[in-house]
């Protein structure tokens, strides 16, 4: 199963989709085992956390809503749909990411 940070890596606005909900989506793409649903959530969480710590919950948000417009299914389409919304995630996390390559 892929795991949560393939979705390039997905809440707190009121209309905002769940991490659980993204990763129970993910979980109907093909085989999987329940312990793969519980190792999405839990990593979702700790990013979505981490997030959060770093006053950056609102573009973890949009980043969500962005995953959950997205045909989960589609790994093409996840790796390649949101790259804005989790640029923004890690240019205000600090991320890799917004490094200098």
């Amino acid at each position: 199963m892929r795991h949560f940070l393939l979705l390039p890596s997905l809440l707190l606005a009121a209309c905002a989709p769940s991490i659980d909900d993204i990763c129970e989506r993910l979980a109907q793409c093909g085989p999987g085992t329940p312990e793969d649903v519980a190792e999405c959530k839990t990593e979702g969480k700790e990013l979505q956390d981490e997030a959060e710590a770093k006053g950056c919950g609102g573009e973890f948000d949009d980043y969500l809503s962005c995953v959950d417009g997205l045909d989960v299914c589609d790994e093409e389409a996840v790796e390649n749909g949101c790259v804005s919304e989790l640029a923004a995630v890690a240019s205000c996390s600090g991320g890799e990411d917004d490094q200098p390559g």
